[in-house]
C-alpha cells in the first residue's frame, strides 16, 4: 500500500469509528414510525437505505422529517435536543424549502457548529452548483450581520462605477487590484469602507462584494466562525468551521451504502489539514473505551465516608472547593487508565513513514504547535484564573500567576482581598521565541504571537485589584496603583497557559523577592 493508502485507510477506520450515532433531516424524510414507504420517493429510499446500512454497521440512526419553523427553534427546545444531543454525525439536506437562500438549511447548520461534541456535518444536495452553495455558507458565516452590511453598502451604492467594479469581486478570493481601482474613482469611498470595517487589506473587498449581492444570505446577527475548506473532490467539498468538518456531497452519487467511507476520503484528502483532527478522534476513541472516571474499588466507600471528607475539605474556607478537588481526582483517575494506551496515528511506523522536510516548516506552523503545546483559549465567561493571559490597550500582556486556590470566589469573598498578582510581557518576533526555545520564558497564543515574559534580567511580581475577577465577553478591568492614586486598565482574554508552563514562569517571578544582588565590573 501507497503512503496516501495507509493514512486514508487509518483515517477511514478512526473516522467510522467515532461515529455511534446520526441524525437524518429531510423535508421528505421517511419516518417508518409515521410514514408509509413509497419506493417512488427518492428521499424514502435514502432514509431506508442508510438505516439498512448503518445498523449493519453498528451506527444508530434517527430519521427526522423537517417542519419548517423548526430552524427557528432555541436549542434547548426539545425538537433541537433530539436532533442533536448526543449525535456523532449530521446528515443535513440542503434544499429544505422552496428558499432560494436555503436559510433554514444554514440556521441547522449553526445549531451543530454550536454544538461542541458533533465533529461531523454531511450536507446531501442535489443541486448542480456547488460553488453556490460553498458561497452561501461563506456569506452567512462571514462575521457580518444583514445590519452591518447594509451600513457598508450605504457607503459606496451612489456611485454606479463602484458599484460594477464591486460586482466582479470573487467573494472567496478578492483580488487586491480592486483596491487601487476603487480609489481611482473616489478615495474617501475606500477610506470609509475601512474605518467602518477595520480592515487595511483586500479582505476589506469581502463585506463590500456580500453587501452588493442580493443572491447571497446574510445572518440576522454576526457568526464569525474561523473556517478553511480543506478539500475538493471533483464538484464536492469539505471545510472545517470552527471545530465542525463539513461535506458537501451528491445525493445522487453518494450512496447510503458508500456515504461514510467517501465522507472519510474527503476528510483525509489533505493530510495537513486533517491530521491533527483524526489525531483528537483516536485519542477519543479509546477514551470512550477505556476513560473510566471511577474504579471498581471505589464503589465500596459509603456515602457517609464522602460526606464526612467534604465536610472536612469545605471547613478549610475558600481553598479548592470540594467538587474542584473531585473533578481534578477524576480527570487524573481517567488519565491514569490511558497510560497504556495505543494511538493509530502514533504508530511509529506509520509516522516514520512521513520524512519531515526543513525548508517546507514555516514559523506560523511552528508557532501553532508550540501554542497547542503550551495552552488553548477558554470559550465563555469565566472567572480569572492562574495562567490566564490579558492584554492591554498598549498590547501590553499580563499573565496571572496568583494560585489556583487564591482565585477561588465564594459568596463574592476572596481570601485575597481581589488582590492578584500578575507578570507583565511584551509581543516577540517567531524568530526570537523559537532561538531562546525552552531556556527562555515564552509563551505561544496563536499563530502569531509569542511572548516574552522575561524583558529584563528577572521576571517581576506585580498585584493588581481586581473587585469583579469574572470575565465577561472577555473583557475584565483592573486597577493599578501608581503614586497611591488608582489606574484603571482595561483588559481583554486572549489565552490560558496549561498549569505546568504557567508554573514554571510563576516559580521564576516568586524568586525575585529572595535574590541576593551582587555587584561585578562589567566590560
Amino acid at each position: 500500500m501507497t503512503k496516501t493508502q495507509i493514512y486514508n485507510s487509518k483515517a477511514h477506520k478512526i473516522i467510522k469509528d467515532s461515529i455511534k450515532s446520526v441524525v437524518y433531516i429531510d423535508e421528505k424524510a421517511w419516518n417508518p414510525f409515521e410514514n408509509r414507504y413509497n419506493d417512488s420517493i427518492e428521499e424514502h429510499v435514502i432514509s431506508k437505505k442508510l438505516y439498512d446500512n448503518l445498523k449493519s454497521e453498528g451506527i444508530n440512526l434517527n430519521i427526522h422529517k423537517f417542519s419548517p419553523g423548526e430552524e427557528d427553534l432555541p436549542l434547548d427546545n426539545p425538537i433541537k435536543k433530539y436532533l442533536f444531543d448526543d449525535i456523532d454525525l449530521v446528515l443535513l439536506d440542503w434544499d429544505l424549502d422552496t428558499d432560494a437562500l436555503n436559510h433554514s438549511a444554514l440556521k441547522l447548520l449553526d445549531n451543530i457548529i454550536k454544538q461542541p461534541h458533533i465533529h461531523f456535518c454531511c450536507i446531501y444536495s442535489s443541486s448542480p452548483d456547488f460553488d453556490s452553495i460553498i458561497k452561501k455558507i461563506e456569506s452567512f458565516f462571514s462575521g457580518y450581520s444583514r445590519e452591518q452590511l447594509d451600513t457598508v453598502r450605504s457607503i459606496f451604492e451612489h456611485n454606479d462605477d463602484v458599484v460594477n467594479l464591486v460586482k466582479q469581486i470573487d467573494v472567496s478570493a478578492p483580488e487586491g487590484r480592486f483596491i487601487g481601482q476603487i480609489k481611482g474613482i473616489d478615495a474617501t469611498i475606500w477610506n470609509n469602507i475601512v474605518a467602518i470595517t477595520d480592515l487595511k487589506d483586500k479582505k476589506a473587498l469581502i463585506p463590500m462584494a456580500l453587501s452588493i449581492n442580493n443572491g447571497l444570505p446574510k445572518s440576522e446577527i454576526p457568526l464569525g466562525y474561523s473556517s478553511e475548506i480543506i478539500s475538493k473532490i471533483g464538484d464536492e467539498y469539505s471545510l472545517i468551521i470552527n471545530n465542525t468538518i463539513i461535506s458537501i456531497l451528491k445525493k445522487k452519487v453518494n450512496k447510503p451504502t458508500q456515504l461514510i467511507k467517501n465522507f472519510s476520503k474527503h476528510i483525509s484528502k489533505e493530510r495537513d489539514k486533517s491530521f491533527f483532527k483524526i489525531l483528537g478522534l483516536d485519542m477519543q476513541n479509546e477514551f470512550s473505551k477505556k476513560g473510566a472516571f471511577i474504579n471498581p474499588e471505589i464503589l465500596n466507600i459509603s456515602l457517609n465516608t464522602f460526606m464526612f471528607h467534604r465536610k472536612q475539605i469545605n471547613s478549610l474556607g475558600a481553598k479548592p472547593s470540594f467538587d474542584d478537588f473531585l473533578k481534578d481526582l477524576l480527570l487524573e483517575n481517567a488519565k491514569l487508565n490511558l497510560t497504556n494506551t495505543s494511538l493509530e496515528m502514533l504508530d511509529d511506523a506509520f509516522l516514520d513513514s512521513f520524512k519531515p522536510i526543513i525548508k517546507n516548516v514555516k514559523n506560523e506552523n511552528l508557532a501553532l504547535i508550540n501554542c497547542f503545546y503550551n495552552g488553548a483559549k477558554i470559550n465563555g465567561d469565566k472567572f480569572l484564573n492562574f495562567g490566564d493571559i490579558l492584554i492591554d490597550e498598549n498590547k501590553n500582556y499580563y499573565l496571572c500567576i496568583t494560585a489556583l486556590c487564591d482565585c477561588i470566589i465564594r459568596d463574592n469573598k476572596s481570601n485575597i482581598s481581589f488582590k492578584y498578582y500578575f507578570v507583565k510581557g511584551q509581543k516577540l518576533k517567531l524568530e526570537s521565541a523559537f532561538k531562546k526555545g525552552d531556556g527562555g520564558f515564552i509563551s505561544y497564543i496563536n499563530e502569531e504571537i509569542s511572548i516574552n515574559w522575561n524583558n529584563d534580567e528577572y521576571i517581576k511580581p506585580f498585584q493588581l485589584y481586581i473587585p469583579e475577577p469574572e470575565i465577561k465577553s472577555n473583557a475584565l478591568t483592573a486597577f493599578d496603583w501608581l503614586d497611591k492614586c488608582p489606574l484603571s486598565l482595561s483588559l481583554n482574554y486572549v489565552f490560558t497557559l496549561k498549569q505546568n508552563y504557567a508554573q514554571r514562569i510563576a516559580n521564576h517571578a516568586f524568586g525575585h523577592p529572595v535574590r541576593v544582588g551582587v555587584d561585578f565590573v562589567k566590560k
